[in-house]
C-alpha cells in the first residue's frame, strides 16, 4: 500500500498593513497555525500518524490481506483435490495473518505517535526551563545595575567606589549591557566637579577658581556636601575601569580584536562609543585605548593627559576642550573626522606620528606652549585657521596628502617645517602672522604644477621643478 504524506494545511489570517508595510495600528499579525497542536514551530505529527491515518493504514493493510486470501482461495479452488485442503488451510492462515498485520500496524503507529507527543513535551519543558533560566538571568543582571546605580548616588566614598566595582563586573560578564555600563561611568564623570588644587601644579592651580570660604571643613568638601578627596578618588577609579576594558594589549592587531567581538573571557570591550563632553578628567590616561566615537567637547582635562596609540574608529570631538596638563597623542589614529576647533593646551601638546585618515580641523586651537607634530600624516585636509601657537611648534617630517591651511593663524615662538611634503590641494599661509623664525628647509611640494599656493613671506617654491619642488627662502633680491 502506498502512503502519500501531506503537507500540513496552513491556516492564515489577513491583516491589514499600513502605508509602511507593517500592520496596521491595533492589528497583530497571527502566527501560522498548524494542526492537529498548532504551536507555531511546525506539525506535531505527519498526517498518517492523526487517528484518520492509522485507521485508513490499519485498513489499506486489511484489505490487501482479504484480496490475497481471495486470490490464494480462488487458486486452491482450481488445484488438484489432492492438494485442495491444504491450499485452503494456507489461504485462511495468511488471512489471518494480513489482519494481524493490521492490528500490529495500528499498534505501532500508535506507539510511534506516542513517542512523538512525548518527545515534543519534552522539547517544550526544555524550552520552558530555558525560559525561566534566561528571565531569571536578566532580572538578577537589572537587579545588580540598579543596586549599583544607586550605590554611585550614596553620600560615602566607599559605597560609590563599590557600585562602581558592581557595574564593571555586571558589563564584563553581560557583553550586552557593557555600553549601558560605559554610558553611566560617563554620565557619572560628566557631573560637575572641582577638584582639589592642592593635587596640581602652580600654573594649574592659576586655572582654578579660588575658594572664598575660610571654613576648612567647606574646602574638604564638594557642593552637595561630599569629601572631595573621596570624590577624587571614586572618579579616577572611574576613568581606570574606562581605561582598563578600552585598551588592547600592546602590538596587538586592532581589526582582529574587533571582528572576534566581545566575550567574557577577554577583558578588551570592542565597539564602545564614549561621551565624556563638559567632563571633568584627572590625569587621564587613554593610552592603546580604542573606541568607536569619542565625544570630549568642551571636557576639562586636569594633570598629564595621555591619548598615545589610541584608536579612534569613528568621528571624535575634542571642540573646546581645555588641556590643563602636558597632552600626549604620540602614536594615535584617527580613522574618521578628528575635530578640535578651539580646543585649549596650557601647556606642550604632542602629537608626533600621529595619523590623520580622514579631515584635522585645529581651527581657533590655542597652543600655549610646544605643539609638536612631526612625522605625523594627514591624509585629507588639514585645517589650522587662525589657530595661535605659543613657543614652539614642529611639523618636520610631516606628511600633507591632501593639503593644509594656515589662514591667519599667529606663530609666536620659533616654527619648524623640515622635510615636510606637502601634496594634494593647495597650501595657505595667507594673513599667517610668524614672531620668530621659520623655517621650511628640505620641505617639497609634489605634483603641483597648478596650484595657488600661498607661502610665508620670504619663502617660495624653486622654478623649474616637475614632479617636486623644494620650498626655499627667497633671496634678498626677490624680496
Amino acid at each position: 500500500m502506498l502512503l502519500v504524506f501531506k503537507r500540513p494545511r496552513i491556516r492564515r489570517r489577513r491583516v491589514p498593513v499600513s502605508m509602511d508595510g507593517g500592520p496596521a495600528p491595533g492589528q497583530q499579525i497571527s502566527h501560522a497555525r498548524t494542526e492537529p497542536g498548532g504551536s507555531g514551530y511546525g506539525p506535531l505529527r505527519p498526517n498518517f500518524l492523526s487517528n484518520t491515518g492509522i485507521l485508513l493504514a490499519s485498513f489499506g493493510v486489511a484489505v490487501l490481506g482479504i484480496a490475497a486470501f481471495a486470490f490464494m482461495w480462488i487458486i486452491a479452488n482450481g488445484a488438484a483435490s489432492a492438494e485442495r485442503p491444504s491450499l485452503h488451510i494456507s489461504a485462511v492462515k495468511y488471512g489471518l495473518g494480513c489482519f494481524a498485520a493490521a492490528a500490529a500496524v495500528a499498534a505501532l503507529l500508535l506507539n510511534f505517535r506516542r513517542q512523538l507527543v512525548t518527545e515534543h513535551a519534552h522539547d517544550l519543558e526544555l524550552r520552558k526551563q530555558s525560559h525561566v533560566e534566561a528571565d531569571a538571568a536578566e532580572r538578577r543582571v537589572t537587579e545588580l545595575y540598579v543596586k549599583a546605580v544607586e550605590q554611585l548616588g550614596h553620600a560615602d566614598g566607599v559605597v560609590r567606589l563599590g557600585g562602581l566595582y558592581a557595574l564593571e563586573r555586571v558589563a564584563q560578564k553581560n557583553v550586552d549591557q557593557r555600553q549601558t555600563v560605559v554610558d553611566v561611568l560617563c554620565g557619572y564623570l560628566r557631573m560637575p566637579y572641582q577638584p582639589p588644587a592642592s593635587r596640581y601644579s602652580s600654573d594649574e592651580e592659576k586655572q582654578l577658581p579660588a575658594k572664598t570660604s575660610a571654613d576648612p571643613a567647606d574646602e574638604a568638601t564638594t557642593d552637595d556636601g561630599r569629601d572631595e578627596h573621596q570624590e577624587l578618588q571614586v572618579r579616577v577609579t572611574a576613568q581606570r575601569i574606562l581605561r582598563d576594558h578600552l585598551r588592547v594589549p600592546e602590538g596587538a592587531d586592532v581589526d582582529d580584536l574587533i571582528r572576534r567581538g566581545g566575550s567574557p573571557d577577554r577583558a578588551f570591550w570592542p565597539g564602545i562609543d564614549v561621551d565624556l563632553s563638559e567632563a571633568t578628567l584627572l590625569g587621564f590616561d587613554f593610552r592603546r585605548c580604542v573606541v568607536r566615537v569619542a565625544k570630549f567637547g568642551r571636557a576639562s582635562f586636569y594633570g598629564s593627559v595621555g591619548f598615545g596609540e589610541a584608536t579612534f574608529l569613528e568621528d571624535v570631538q575634542f571642540g573646546s576642550a581645555e588641556f590643563l596638563g602636558d597632552a600626549y597623542f604620540s602614536g594615535a589614529t584617527f580613522r574618521k573626522d578628528a575635530y578640535f576647533g578651539r580646543a585649549s593646551f596650557h601647556r606642550s601638546a604632542t602629537f608626533g606620528e600621529v595619523r590623520f585618515l580622514a579631515n584635522a580641523m585645529f581651527g581657533g586651537v590655542r597652543f600655549a606652549g610646544d605643539a609638536m607634530f612631526h612625522s605625523s600624516v594627514f591624509t585629507a585636509a588639514a585645517w589650522f585657521t587662525r589657530a595661535a601657537f605659543g613657543d614652539f611648534t614642529v611639523f618636520s617630517h610631516a606628511r600633507f596628502l591632501s593639503g593644509c591651511t594656515f589662514t591667519e593663524s599667529a606663530f609666536r615662538g620659533d616654527t619648524y617645517f623640515g622635510t615636510v611634503t606637502f601634496s594634494g590641494d593647495d597650501v595657505s599661509f595667507a594673513e599667517a602672522a610668524f614672531d620668530g623664525d621659520v623655517r621650511f628647509d628640505n620641505s617639497r611640494v609634489v605634483n603641483r604644477s597648478d596650484s595657488q599656493d600661498c607661502w610665508p613671506a620670504g619663502w617660495d617654491l624653486v622654478p623649474g621643478a616637475e614632479s617636486a619642488s623644494l620650498v626655499e627662502r627667497k633671496s634678498d633680491e626677490e624680496l
